[in-house]
């Protein structure tokens, strides 16, 4: 289905007609040999918390801010969709933290893979269970990426096939913590009448011990035939099992139905924080450990589009300090 973005796009803002701001799509390449750590996206994440406006001076509204994965000619990219007002400042704090990427501004590929000639399909992932449990976080891997399992998948895409693996951010308020706090301290009545604690109050503190965003988590894959988008949906949604807490919370896959298969590409489309799961809100650890800019421990994964750094010999004749 041919899609022309610039006389549809006014068509699609009825998704979130507050935020009418223009963005942009900027491409964040990382060198091979870079060191920084998802440590580095934690502190990264941290500095977007007030990404906000005011609305009749009582309502701070955030921006929506994407993070994304794309395999476009067998080649994989990592891209930020920003309001274009904060490119600037998105920019300086990527740089505070990444001091060697190179960031460009880009045109936007969804629409080929959304709205393109080829079969797509679309999927998001979704929290088992309520937000005040956190996902398994990168300090528990061990002498592995977190994101090894997802970019080996990706590398193996074949000619023909494009990916979008989109998390869109909504900066929040500390509502949530406040509540999580609630139900940490709630406790429960045994048969004998004691009462006991939350047993889950450990993992509960873990999550609400760092900022969070709301959070979409969302998947299109576009190839020549619909069963080889719809297999390769699923291959990547399988990598998501990595990232399972097995005494809190992890990912489920779900697919749109019906109606919902539109309104989910063009929530996509349009960086949307409409057609979000409710109530979904992962912390910046656990962003982080989803998603990260590549360095050293991902050299080995083909295909990643690197920034290449060229060494050379210094020029001849240059003055020597006596």
């Amino acid at each position: 289905m041919a899609f022309n973005y610039d006389t549809n796009i006014s068509m699609l803002r009825r998704f979130d007609p507050v935020d009418t701001t223009p963005r942009v799509l900027l491409e964040i390449k990382t060198a091979r040999t870079g060191e920084e750590t998802p440590e580095a996206m934690v502190q990264f994440l941290s500095s977007l918390t007030n990404v906000k406006k005011k609305i009749l001076q009582i309502w701070r509204y955030g921006y929506p801010i994407s993070f994304e994965i794309s395999v476009v000619d067998q080649r994989i990219h990592f891209y930020i969709s920003t309001p274009a007002a904060f490119q600037n400042f998105i920019e300086s704090q990527l740089v505070s933290q990444y001091p060697k990427s190179l960031i460009t501004k880009v045109d936007d590929y969804l629409p080929q893979i959304l709205f393109g000639s080829k079969p797509v399909a679309t999927a998001q992932m979704k929290l088992a269970y309520g937000f005040s449990y956190p996902l398994r976080s990168f300090r528990d891997f061990k002498d592995v990426d977190p994101l090894s399992s997802l970019l080996g998948i990706l590398s193996k895409s074949k000619f023909g096939d494009s990916v979008s693996v989109q998390y869109l951010l909504v900066p929040i308020n500390n509502s949530w913590q406040k509540y999580a706090q609630g139900m940490m301290s709630r406790k429960s009545t045994d048969g004998s009448g004691k009462e006991q604690s939350n047993p889950y109050a450990s993992v509960i503190t873990e999550k609400i011990s760092s900022n969070g965003f709301k959070t979409a988590i969302r998947f299109a894959v576009s190839a020549d035939e619909y069963v080889r988008a719809e297999h390769s949906l699923e291959e990547i949604a399988n990598s998501y099992a990595s990232f399972n807490n097995p005494s809190a919370n992890h990912l489920v896959f779900k697919k749109p139905i019906l109606w919902q298969k539109k309104r989910l590409a063009e929530a996509m489309l349009l960086r949307s924080k409409f057609f979000m799961p409710t109530g979904q809100i992962l912390n910046v650890v656990e962003l982080a450990t989803l998603y990260h800019f590549p360095t050293t421990p991902l050299a080995n994964i083909a295909n990643i589009s690197w920034y290449k750094t060229i060494l050379s010999d210094p020029p001849e004749m240059l003055p020597v300090a006596e």
